[in-house]
């Protein structure tokens, strides 16, 4: 049974988590945003992990670079390139002109960056609904082999790869993305292990549910939540976590609470 908490206490107890890194003021899922997000204070960072056509697992949400690099990268997909073939290209001058260049990182800088901050990670998986790749089997491996397994937590819109994941390593933290609302989450998040929930905030802002799913013992991260007034009333509705572009922002208005 959850003991009642002032909102003051729910408040402290908030854990920010960078999307994309402090996506909101850096050129999204650099080493320059993940950086940044560390100087903001976050608790960890959200990141998304593809892999090359040679195996190299990189950090990018979207599997063409048109948003982050221009039109001409429209139908340049990364999972069909070789690492080589990417690594130069610049994602950050398109939307942030005045930062420094950045390229594409690999998951393994992240991680040489967890081990050199301590601050979490949460890798939204983003397997290839067309081929089984494998992907999240090379992502828990070199969790492992970099030996930050504690520092990590899993996301995916797949909830089969969470399976997936928590077969590989049965102690690994999973927490099923989703939108619209799932009927009795709490029930269907336990059936393949995991701690957390991660609603879209709007569409997930669930008749009912948070309760339930703090009852079963469940956090809650919510995406993407980069508004003052909607972050303050989902730390008053009983969320744990919440997911911004603003990591700064947010936990200041968190803090006003």
């Amino acid at each position: 049974i959850l003991q009642k908490t002032t909102v003051k206490e729910k408040a402290a107890m908030i854990k920010i988590i960078a999307h994309r890194g402090s996506s909101g003021d850096a050129p999204e899922n650099t080493m320059y945003a993940f950086r940044k997000a560390v100087e903001d204070g976050a608790d960890a960072i959200e990141t998304d992990v593809r892999k090359t056509k040679d195996g190299v697992l990189i950090i990018m949400h979207d599997s063409t670079l048109k948003r982050v690099a221009g039109d001409n990268y429209a139908d340049f997909d990364v999972t069909q390139k070789t690492y080589d073939e990417i690594k130069d290209i610049d994602i950050s001058s398109k939307n942030f002109p005045d930062l420094p260049v950045q390229h594409i990182a690999k998951l393994s800088d992240l991680l040489n960056l967890v081990k050199e901050t301590g601050i979490e990670v949460n890798i939204e998986i983003k397997g290839n609904q067309k081929t089984d790749d494998g992907l999240e089997y090379d992502i828990v491996e070199m969790v492992k082999q970099y030996g930050v397994e504690d520092k990590i937590f899993y996301s995916c819109f797949d909830h089969t790869i969470l399976a997936n994941v928590r077969k590989a390593n049965p102690d690994a933290k999973v927490a099923p993305l989703y939108s619209p609302a799932l009927y009795k989450v709490q029930e269907y998040a336990k059936t393949f292990g995991a701690f957390a929930i991660h609603p879209e905030f709007k569409s997930g802002l669930l008749r009912g549910d948070f309760k339930a799913a703090r009852e079963a013992g469940l956090e809650i991260n919510v995406w993407t939540v980069n508004h003052d007034e909607d972050a303050q009333r989902l730390v008053k509705a009983g969320v744990t976590g919440l997911i911004t572009n603003f990591p700064k922002q947010i936990r200041r208005a968190v803090d006003q609470m």
